[in-house]
């Protein structure tokens, strides 16, 4: 059992936590080192979108290795929305104010981005299966059938993670702690064989890419169910990034079904350091470097429109790859690329999201808590 205090809400609405699920005190509410990490991932991601110009530099060797960006946003989902529904378990009223809060991150933007992107390039360029379009992108399904492309092919995550919140939240919430440690052990124990097996799933599938979902929710749960030290989480941290760094090797050589599930606890461990080094304890480190740690702000709004910005300045592309010498048109692309798209994003998040998310006030724990015991 963890040595934490009880949860803000858990203790405005007179109650006590679960046994052996207690939030430990050296984890702060707000973990800047996972801003940093967000960022991170989100620049994988646009380094693979750039793929084919960094050709010319020599680095799309590298770049081809960005995919691995979404496996990270992955690890952080499970982490930090388990830790969310954990800490809730000692307190009612909670599904309501959840879902409001998500539904104020995920829906403002998304509801925007999707129709202009459909709009400016039309069905072929966004949806490429027969049929109706809009009811797979409504519930958050696209993933789960072939036809996702161009612009808007980035959807097909968020929709994995809007199963996850739809599924896992009333799960965590609810079953004993040995069940929940069950459930995300199988599914790593299993993903790499559905991998082997999964002929008839399409690439986006939900099925093949569960790992960095279970993973972030093992690191939730075993920080409030084990009253470890932050110097014992440093460890296992370190030891996480050995043992994915290994099955990764052993993944690249022919084994592929199992290099979700590398990565999955490669970031892991990171997610842990990130963790640790926030709490004050040993190996703390406060110069997390602002940059990447300010697209990790802006990730989300940057993650939906980076490919529409992108395929909006093919043109001016063209012109400089026509007067340039091939290194220098595919620097300047990139940089015009990246530029715009962090440009785009940022107005988005002070302008759009960051005013909606303001909102997030009236559904907080604290007021859900202080309904509860003015009702009682």
């Amino acid at each position: 059992m963890g040595t934490a205090e009880p949860h803000a809400g858990a203790a405005l609405a007179g109650a006590t936590p679960r046994p052996g699920l207690v939030r430990p005190a050296w984890l702060p509410n707000h973990v800047r080192g996972l801003d940093t990490l967000r960022g991170l991932a989100i620049l994988l991601v646009l380094l693979f979108h750039c793929q084919r110009r960094l050709g010319p530099l020599h680095l799309s060797g590298i770049a081809a290795w960005g995919w691995s960006g979404v496996n990270l946003f992955f690890v952080l989902s499970g982490f930090l929305i388990t830790g969310i529904v954990l800490d809730a378990r000692p307190r009612g009223r909670f599904f309501a104010g959840f879902y409001a809060r998500r539904g104020l991150r995920i829906l403002p933007v998304y509801i925007l981005v999707v129709p202009i992107n459909y709009w400016i390039f039309g069905r072929a360029n966004t949806w490429s299966r027969p049929g109706a379009v809009w009811p797979y992108f409504t519930f958050f399904v696209q993933n789960l059938v072939p036809g996702l492309t161009g612009t808007i092919e980035p959807t097909w995550s968020l929709a994995i993670e809007e199963q996850f919140y739809l599924l896992w939240a009333p799960i965590a919430r609810r079953l004993p702690v040995a069940a929940l440690f069950a459930i995300p052990l199988t599914l790593l124990g299993a993903e790499p064989w559905i991998r082997r097996h999964a002929h008839g799933l399409p690439a986006t599938h939900t099925l093949v890419h569960l790992d960095g979902l279970a993973l972030g929710a093992l690191i939730a749960l075993g920080m409030r169910a084990w009253a470890w030290t932050p110097r014992q989480w440093m460890r296992v941290g370190y030891a996480a990034i050995a043992l994915g760094a290994g099955l990764w090797l052993f993944a690249n050589r022919g084994r592929g079904s199992y290099l979700d599930t590398a990565l999955a606890i490669l970031f892991g461990g990171l997610v842990v350091l990130a963790a640790v080094r926030a709490s004050g304890g040993p190996g703390r480190y406060d110069g997390w470097w602002r940059p990447v740690r300010y697209l990790g702000t802006i990730s989300y709004g940057l993650y939906l429109t980076h490919m529409l910005v992108f395929a909006y300045l093919g043109g001016w592309e063209a012109r400089l790859l026509h007067i340039l010498p091939p290194a220098a048109a595919s620097l300047a692309v990139i940089a015009m690329r990246w530029s715009a798209a962090i440009l785009v994003a940022s107005l988005l998040w002070f302008y759009f999201e960051r005013p909606i998310l303001g909102l997030k006030r009236y559904w907080t724990p604290e007021r859900g808590a202080t309904r509860a015991k003015a009702a009682a």
